[in-house]
C-alpha cells in the first residue's frame, strides 16, 4: 500500500490517468519478493536457482523489448495508446502534431478531428489543429495556390481566431488576390491582437497605400517603426508615401536614413534622386 500511494490519483499531476513511469515504485516490492526468493534458494540446489534467475532475467528482457518498440518514436508510443484506448484526446493531439510535422497533413487532420470530437471545448486542441492549418496555408500560398491558402487561413482562423500571425498571413494573401479591404480587417484584428506586431502594421499600411489613402498608410508606417525601427521595407515605403503627397523635405530624410542603415537598399537612391529633382522643381529652381 505505501508503495502504490503515490500513483493512486488522490494528488493530480498533469492530466493523464496512467504512465509507464507510475509503475516504478510498486515494482520495488515484487524486485525485493524475487530477491528474496533467489537468495533462499542459495541453501538449496544451485542449479534450480540458476534456471530460475536465468528465467526471470529472460521475462524481463523480452517485456523490456516489447516496450522498447512501443517507446521508438512518437508515432510508436501514441499509436499505442490509442490502440489500447481509442477515446484518449491527447493521444490523439499528440499523434497528429507528429504526423503534421512529418508533412502527413491528411492524417494529422484526421487525429485532430478525433480529439476535437472527444473534446471539442479544449483551446489547446483546437489551437494545434489550427497550427497545422495554418502551416498548410503557409505551403499553399508560397506556391501560389492563393484560393487553397485563403481556405485554410479562415479554417485555421475558425477553430483559433486569436491567432494574429494566421490573420496577418491571411491579409497577405487577400491584398495579393485584390481584395485590399478584407486585407485591412485582418491586419487591424492581427494589430489589436499583438500590439507589438509591427509587420502587421507594415502590411497594414501597404493595404492602405494601395487605395491611395496616404493620410492613414503614414500612420501605420510609423505605428510599425515605432515598434521596429530596423523594419527597412517600412520606411522605404513610408518615403514613397511622403513623395506621393509631395512632402518632399520629410521624404528626403526618410530616404536618407534609409540609405545610413542600408546603403544598397534597393530602388532608394533612385527615388531619393528623383525627389530631390521634383522638390527643385516644385521650388522653382
Amino acid at each position: 500500500a505505501v508503495s502504490v500511494s503515490p500513483v493512486l490519483g488522490f494528488v493530480a499531476v498533469g492530466n493523464h490517468l496512467a504512465a509507464d513511469r507510475f509503475t516504478y515504485i510498486p515494482m520495488l516490492g515484487l524486485a525485493v519478493l524475487a530477491g528474496a526468493v533467489l537468495h533462499g534458494l542459495r541453501s538449496g540446489p544451485r542449479r534450480m536457482g540458476l534456471v530460475l534467475a536465468g528465467i526471470l532475467l529472460a521475462g524481463y528482457g523480452i517485456m523490456t523489448w516489447r516496450q522498447c518498440r512501443v517507446w521508438k518514436d512518437t508515432e510508436s508510443l501514441w499509436g499505442s495508446v490509442l490502440a489500447r484506448y481509442p477515446a484518449t484526446a491527447t493521444a490523439h493531439n499528440n499523434l497528429a502534431t507528429a504526423l503534421a510535422n512529418q508533412g502527413d497533413f491528411s492524417a494529422a487532420q484526421r487525429h485532430y478531428g478525433a480529439a476535437a470530437a472527444i473534446w471539442p471545448h479544449d483551446r489547446l486542441i483546437r489551437k494545434a489543429y489550427a497550427d497545422m492549418l495554418y502551416n498548410q496555408g503557409n505551403i499553399a500560398s508560397r506556391a501560389g495556390k492563393r484560393p487553397e491558402s485563403i481556405a485554410l487561413y479562415r479554417s485555421a482562423l475558425a477553430r483559433y481566431p486569436d491567432s494574429a500571425e494566421t490573420h496577418n498571413n491571411l491579409g497577405l494573401v487577400l491584398a495579393k488576390s485584390g481584395r485590399s479591404s478584407e486585407a485591412q480587417a485582418h491586419y487591424g484584428e492581427a494589430a489589436r491582437l499583438r500590439p507589438d506586431f509591427a509587420e502587421a502594421q507594415y502590411n497594414w499600411g501597404n493595404a492602405l497605400s494601395d487605395q491611395g489613402r496616404f493620410a492613414a498608410a503614414e500612420r501605420r508606417y510609423l505605428r510599425a517603426l515605432e515598434l521596429d525601427a530596423g523594419l527597412l521595407d517600412a520606411r522605404f515605403n513610408l518615403a514613397n508615401t511622403l513623395a506621393r503627397q509631395a512632402r518632399w523635405r520629410e521624404a528626403i530624410e526618410q530616404y536618407q536614413t534609409l540609405l545610413e542603415r542600408a546603403p544598397a537598399f534597393p530602388g532608394a537612391r533612385e527615388n531619393l534622386a528623383q525627389v530631390r529633382r521634383a522638390g527643385r522643381i516644385s521650388a522653382g529652381r
